[in-house]
């Protein structure tokens, strides 16, 4: 059914160009995916590359800057079905692939760089240094990961997290951003001030600086309107700082994802007054853009909004829940049921900034799984996903119809921009087109 990965911002559909996994089948395959993406029996390429698409389609439903960019393109679609022309790429679908002038990085960049930092947490960058085939002539790595499994703690280090994150910097622009931003933390006066009693070990400070600050940095950038320059600001405002990371942690926590929710309710508010003085305040919304036609008229996002009435559902539920039992083999879970409660009550948005931390994936993949998920041999609908109390609105086949009608309209679109870009007759390429 498809031979290659990725994710349709305009359409809803994401691929994965391998077999289903049996586990992941109905009537609970994609619910048990999201509360353990890595469990036995899926193998190797699809937890990893699935994760990923399913992050993009979670990013779109908190990013009034990707919503913005799929009710352009729509706007376009609508514009050549009533005029037969189409018009050309709007700002926000140029800024999307192609750098601003003084920029060195796109939104994509923005977007791939935040997806695969989270793809990082989720599966972990020793398997993923395996997966892509990272080099390991000496068998660093391998010590690294001795080391720690025989302390039993830590689950991977700052250097296996930056090797992973870094890998393929050579062939792609979005890892490029993340070693911009680790090079910036290491020579800030942030992580210079943390360190100044114990210098060498500013490599791994200046990884935790970017691993709490850029999520909620990042969110936050793709809910303005130049999110790479709200990127930018965000980071410098903390980095330049002396005191910008003296920030309260939970003592003695390794896991990273407790540093994240505690710094979220530290960091939001100082950040949304640099953005606001630079005239990007963010704007993010949980009903889309519907003032804009081309949002209220989409086949599949047009149903956005009663997602995130599903999603409002779903946290209502995670919250009243009774706190868990104590568990010594997982002390951080008390600590992490109780920052919850406190940045979700002041900051719901929270939950897409942090995607990664378990409860939070399993909330958003009830909500927001890619509506179709195609692999070589199967395709599942996000009904499928969805928690019993809160269901689409549509049955799975009206789900299904939906993404092929949006990805019909969309190919047409795409017809007419390369008869246009080749001088040839429109409708040339309507035939042949996938």
């Amino acid at each position: 059914m498809t031979d290659v990965d990725g994710f349709d911002w305009f359409t809803g559909l994401a691929s994965v160009a391998a077999p289903c996994p049996p586990a992941l089948l109905p009537p609970h395959g994609l619910q048990s995916f999201f509360a353990a993406p890595n469990q036995a029996g899926l193998g190797a390429k699809v937890p990893r590359v699935l994760m990923h698409e399913c992050l993009h389609a979670f990013q779109l439903a908190g990013s009034s800057w990707l919503q913005r960019l799929v009710a352009e393109e729509w706007e376009r679609v609508l514009a050549l079905e009533r005029t037969g022309r189409a018009p050309s790429h709007g700002p926000l679908r140029r800024a999307f692939g192609r750098p601003a002038p003084g920029q060195t990085s796109a939104v994509r960049d923005v977007v791939e760089c935040l997806a695969r930092f989270w793809d990082m947490h989720i599966r972990g960058p020793d398997r993923v240094l395996a997966e892509e085939g990272f080099p390991d002539p000496d068998g660093h790595f391998a010590a690294l990961r001795a080391e720690r499994c025989a302390q039993g703690v830590i689950p991977y280090t700052s250097e296996e997290y930056d090797a992973a994150m870094t890998a393929g910097a050579a062939q792609d622009s979005y890892p490029r951003l993340y070693l911009k931003l680790l090079h910036d933390a290491l020579a800030s006066p942030a992580v210079k001030s943390l360190g100044q009693h114990d210098p060498a070990h500013n490599a791994g400070r200046a990884t935790w600086a970017v691993n709490v600050v850029l999520p909620i940095a990042g969110f936050m950038a793709l809910n303005t309107s130049d999110p790479v320059r709200a990127l930018q600001l965000c980071m410098e405002a903390v980095l330049g700082d002396e005191r910008g990371l003296r920030l309260a942690t939970v003592a003695g926590n390794t896991e990273i994802a407790l540093d994240q929710l505690c710094c979220w309710s530290q960091l939001v508010g100082p950040l949304s007054r640099v953005l606001a003085a630079a005239g990007l305040a963010p704007t993010a919304s949980l009903s889309g853009p519907v003032e804009v036609e081309g949002w209220r008229e989409h086949p599949v996002w047009r149903h956005l909004t009663q997602r995130c009435a599903a999603l409002c559902t779903g946290l209502r539920l995670m919250l009243s829940q009774s706190p868990p039992t104590p568990d010594p083999r997982r002390p951080w879970l008390v600590p992490q049921y109780e920052l919850m409660q406190v940045v979700l009550r002041d900051h719901a948005f929270a939950v897409f900034g942090l995607m990664g931390v378990p409860p939070f994936r399993l909330q958003l993949g009830a909500a927001f799984a890619p509506p179709v998920l195609r692999f070589s041999d199967a395709q599942l609908c996000a009904t499928e996903a969805a928690a019993a109390a809160a269901p689409w609105p549509l049955t799975g086949p009206a789900l299904l119809a939906a993404v092929e009608e949006a990805r019909r309209r969309h190919r047409a679109l795409r017809d007419a921009d390369f008869a246009a870009k080749y001088g040839v007759a429109p409708g040339a390429f309507t035939a042949t087109s996938a």
